[in-house]
């Protein structure tokens, strides 16, 4: 006859054992956790007290072309200076483009030195080409300005003499080029289309100063004919406030 055996319960699977057990194991699983925790603000690591960044983190100075996603917008920045008896001073504008749409920048650059000003412009620049049309812009405005003083502390001046064209006399002048020149517009209606023939003199390669008010397509002015005796045609159209000019032909 077979003998039926009583099953003992070992202590450790005892319902009371097994439930403290479970309880210990939570008290050290809670002390791990804390100890990490504490390991981790020691050794200098994220705080959950604060998102903002570390206390000693230098701030980064915004530029308009610093990230891989256009902006939307505008940003501006001028700056000015005086050395050697030159002034100077510097003012860049840049702009998400109205008419290109997004991904586009319109560019304009205005640099002045001893009362004479360069305005460089240009509209519908890609973003990702932003950065080096702004070097190339602020370069041509600069061109033909008073220069920043020499090593022995001198200031050269480009000889330029001041023009006043009086549109008022007339809708077409020509002029020839015997020095460098600061064209001054006046005297114009709005509405007028106007035109204007620059010939250099004999000894040719002879500049201009627009007046900030003339506009050319993208914000470029063009180069003048630098051979001796040649004619270079201007048109422009006045609103009232801009001279909107193109070039009707050059080297004639």
């Amino acid at each position: 006859m077979p003998v039926c055996r009583r099953f003992k319960f070992s202590p450790f699977l005892r319902p009371t054992h097994v439930k403290n057990k479970v309880n210990k194991m939570k008290k050290h699983s809670w002390v791990l956790v804390a100890a990490v925790f504490t390991g981790a603000i020691l050794l200098g690591g994220p705080s959950l007290c604060s998102a903002s960044d570390p206390p000693n983190k230098p701030p980064v100075e915004s530029t308009p072309f610093s990230g891989a996603t256009p902006f939307s917008g505008s940003w501006s920045k001028s700056s000015s200076d005086s050395e050697g008896g030159t002034s100077r001073s510097e003012s860049l504008s840049v702009s998400e483009s109205a008419d290109a749409g997004p991904g586009f920048v319109d560019i304009t650059v205005e640099e002045m030195a001893n009362g004479i000003t360069h305005t460089r412009r240009q509209n519908g620049v890609p973003y990702k080409d932003g950065k080096t049309v702004l070097a190339r812009l602020i370069a041509e405005a600069k061109k033909g300005l008073p220069s920043e003083p020499g090593a022995d502390g001198s200031s050269q001046t480009p000889s330029l003499t001041k023009e006043t064209i009086n549109w008022s006399e007339s809708d077409m002048h020509e002029t020839a080029l015997t020095a460098n020149r600061a064209l001054v517009f006046s005297g114009a209606a709005p509405g007028a289309v106007l035109r204007l023939g620059l010939t250099q003199d004999g000894g040719g390669s002879r500049s201009v100063t627009w007046p900030a008010s003339v506009r050319w397509p993208g914000g470029v002015a063009p180069t003048l004919t630098a051979a001796a005796g040649k004619t270079d045609w201007f048109e422009f159209l006045y609103n009232g406030t801009n001279y909107f000019g193109i070039t009707l032909g050059q080297g004639y």
